[in-house]
């Protein structure tokens, strides 16, 4: 086996690895509030949850796929990006804290009602 396809086989596998161990947690959190609160906080979960992934996509404004293009284009600039990017989000992780604070506080209340 050639080094490059020994490092595409590793990454792959611990790429995979992660994926299985983030989508498993969500489905045993998912499990837990379900049993454990009942539906209606299940679905203020549900809504909370999916928020969350969207105001996640907007805050990465795309930085996964610039640094992805970068590191592609000039692997030796890979740490001072990934600093650049770790600036931008943690202000911007900062600020959104007390955004979901309030969130949640609103969602437990039951106050979302069709």
């Amino acid at each position: 086996m050639t080094d490059v396809a020994r490092t595409v086989l590793r990454n792959t596998a611990w790429l995979g690895l992660g994926e299985v161990v983030i989508k498993g947690s969500l489905f045993l959190t998912g499990v837990v509030v379900a049993r454990g609160f009942g539906p209606e906080r299940m679905g203020a979960f549900t809504v909370a949850y999916a928020a969350a992934l969207v105001l996640m996509q907007i805050l990465a404004v795309g930085q996964v796929e610039v640094l992805i293009r970068e590191v592609a284009r000039t692997p030796t600039a890979a740490v001072a990006l990934y600093r650049g990017a770790l600036r931008w989000q943690r202000p911007m992780a900062a600020a959104t804290i007390p955004l979901a604070a309030g969130l949640i506080t609103w969602f437990s209340r039951g106050q979302i009602r069709w």
